[in-house]
């Protein structure tokens, strides 16, 4: 479908934007916690509504309490006790 220009603007968009967010750590690493607090206060009906397709027949896991990142720097730095690697 890419291949013919047949997909939805919005798709388009989308990807476009999980591009950009998916290139830069940086901007990942700082958009990931608000997208796990915007999870836990979202309502329910903003993320499976009828136009959200791919949440139609999908439940999501509640968001970690912390971020891989935030686990590794505690666990692994050597800032709490932790072992390098």
């Amino acid at each position: 479908m890419s291949e013919t220009h047949e997909l939805p603007v919005t798709k388009k968009a989308m990807m476009k934007a999980a591009g950009l967010l998916l290139s830069s750590p940086k901007l990942y690493r700082a958009v990931l916690p608000m997208a796990d607090s915007a999870l836990k206060h979202l309502p329910r009906f903003v993320i499976y509504n009828r136009l959200n397709t791919w949440g139609r027949e999908r439940e999501m896991p509640p968001p970690p309490l912390q971020t891989f990142h935030q686990w590794y720097h505690h666990n692994r730095s050597g800032d709490d006790g932790g072992t390098k690697p």
